[in-house]
């Protein structure tokens, strides 16, 4: 007589111990990223790209000037395509990177289940944590690539130990034959090599961890492991290949902005402790690693052995590079976003670890249900004050405009960004098509303004990124256009000498010097703006005879289109 099928725990069941936990972390997260809701300046640099891409064809900042001033070659290139679509990249962006969040905290359960060998709702701890982050639910929102480029990590890392745990069952005596099995994984790593240059230390450190973990047990690479470093290989080399015959170098252009300023280690350092001071769950990794080493110990093989050799390498690989390069100037961690996932999922399995630990005070089966009934109280009243502190550091990051030893606060990166959307829809309406800009910010403006650009910090200007000497060791901002290269470009309208203020102050032998060139400085009221908006607008040859007084006014009022309170005051160069 056949035996009953055993019938599923509630608890192991897909809804309780998959979609449930990642159901509840999703709900979270879209309410914690909605509290930012915002595109910061640096994403339409990307945009100006796809929209230009979706145009003509080149992947270019100004048409014809062949500079990659971006580091997200599959992002601007999908937004490139769907601009062409007519879906706006202000708004795609933003549901693709939410979207790529919520895949990120399935991803994040199901490599919970592979590591500990079954599905229980325990495992909306880590996409708890991760909705929970500020910076999570900040990069969420803010129209970059890094919630698409930490999904593809966090993808890889998946797929990477699904066929190792595959492969070994294959190899196990009593196994099926093993066969030559693709690995899918390198496609994900592969795609987020092409999303962000940090992709490729990723799979470096994958590939050096299966190289480890067939060293100890004496085995070669194979068949499989050739095509799936091949593969990588091929993709991204085939892509730098055109990169190099494209733009004329064989790294972005950015690289050689950021790379220069000298050493960044202190920078990046303040940036990491920023990080751990913010986040405070961190606090919790004592404990949690603790309870890992502890296990570890007593079970050296299998799916958590080979999750946590893969994951603590590659945290502190990338930990350590992002110290290296300085951190980031935009605040909440915008540049650590990748390894949220992989810090909720060691804390996560630390404290399930710290939990089995826990000495049994009854006999099998109740102790469970005893250690539960104490211990689930005691982790929601920490976690629901953890809550507390993410929530009050979010509202605090999106309500304070200002900066942090340099890195600016999510509240500044969202009002300088409308700032210079609404300067740019006035020079929409203002300028003349054919106008070249300078701006000290290359992203809404220009994108607004749909004119030609010249980006003083040299992010998509060739002669800036190499020939011009740092000034700071900031990230993004170490090199600064030279008035005379300035000069011999041209611009019609110069906006890297602005000033945003009510109360502009411009000494005389400034104002000469810029009217020997041909540019005069102009301040004008633009609507919804909040302070008035100074800049130079370039209205004779270099060496022509001053322009002064009502002549002045007049050129800057019909050059600009200016009527009624728009003109508040033409800076007249001395004689």
């Amino acid at each position: 007589m056949s035996e009953a099928p055993r019938k599923t725990p509630w608890h192991e069941t897909a809804l309780a111990g998959t979609y449930g936990p990642v159901a509840l972390a999703a709900a979270l997260l879209v309410a914690h990223s909605l509290l930012f809701n915002f595109v910061t300046d640096d994403a339409f640099i990307s945009f100006v790209y796809s929209r230009n891409f979706a145009r003509s064809g080149e992947l270019v900042f100004n048409p014809g000037e062949y500079v990659e001033g971006y580091t997200n070659f599959l992002w601007t290139l999908l937004l490139g395509i769907l601009y062409k679509l007519r879906l706006a990249p202000e708004v795609m962006s933003r549901l693709l990177a939410t979207a790529a969040s919520l895949g990120t905290l399935y991803l994040m359960v199901r490599i919970a289940e592979r590591v500990r060998g079954g599905r229980t709702p325990a495992h909306v701890l880590a996409p708890l944590l991760c909705a929970g982050w500020g910076g999570f639910a900040c990069w969420t929102s803010g129209g970059l690539e890094s919630a698409p480029f930490t999904f593809l990590c966090v993808l890889g890392v998946w797929r990477y130990l699904e066929e190792a745990e595959l492969e070994e069952a294959a190899d196990a005596p009593g196994g099926q034959a093993r066969r030559l099995m693709w690995r899918w994984s390198t496609f994900a790593f592969a795609a987020a090599a092409l999303t962000r240059p940090e992709g490729l230390l990723v799979f470096g450190i994958v590939g050096l961890h299966r190289l480890a973990w067939l060293g100890v047990r004496w085995r070669l690479p194979r068949r499989d492991d050739w095509a799936w470093a091949g593969a990588f290989i091929i993709i991204v080399g085939g892509y730098i290949a055109w990169r190099w015959s494209y733009y004329g170098w064989p790294l972005p252009n950015t690289f050689y902005i950021k790379s220069s300023g000298g050493s960044n280690w202190a920078r990046g350092l303040y940036y990491l402790r920023q990080f751990a001071r913010q986040s405070r769950v961190l606090y919790a990794a004592p404990i949690v690693l603790a309870s890992l080493a502890i296990v570890a110990t007593r079970h050296g093989q299998g799916a958590r052995a080979r999750f946590l050799t893969l994951v603590v390498p590659l945290l502190g690989a990338y930990l350590g590079y992002v110290a290296r390069v300085g951190g980031d100037f935009m605040g909440l961690h915008r540049f650590i976003m990748p390894t949220f996932p992989l810090i909720a999922l060691l804390l996560q399995d630390g404290a399930l670890c710290f939990f089995a630990l826990l000495p049994a005070p009854a006999p099998a089966p109740l102790s469970t249900r005893v250690k539960l009934g104490a211990a689930l109280p005691a982790l929601a009243a920490v976690l629901a004050y953890w809550g507390v502190l993410m929530a009050r550091e979010s509202r605090h990051a999106i309500r304070w405009v200002g900066a942090d030893n340099g890195i600016d606060s999510p509240g500044f990166l969202r009002k300088y960004t409308r700032d210079r959307a609404t300067i740019g829809k006035w020079f929409f309406v203002h300028a003349r098509r054919d106008d070249y800009m300078s701006v000290g910010g290359a992203g809404a403006q220009p994108w607004y303004a749909d004119l030609r650009a010249l980006d003083a910090f040299g992010l998509s200007d060739e002669f800036i990124a190499h020939k011009v000497r740092p000034h700071t060791n900031r990230p993004g901002h170490q090199k600064w256009a030279p008035d005379d290269y300035v000069f011999r470009r041209r611009p019609s309208i110069l906006c890297h000498v602005y000033q945003l203020t009510n109360h502009p102050s411009l000494d005389g032998g400034r104002l000469q010097y810029f009217a020997r060139e041909g540019y005069y400085f102009i301040t004008v009221r633009i609507p919804d703006l909040g302070e008035h908006y100074t800049f130079a607008v370039l209205l004779t040859e270099r060496g022509a005879p001053l322009l002064h007084g009502k002549e002045l006014e007049d050129r800057l009022a019909e050059r600009l289109r200016l009527e009624g309170d728009d003109f508040v005051r033409a800076w007249d160069p001395p004689a």
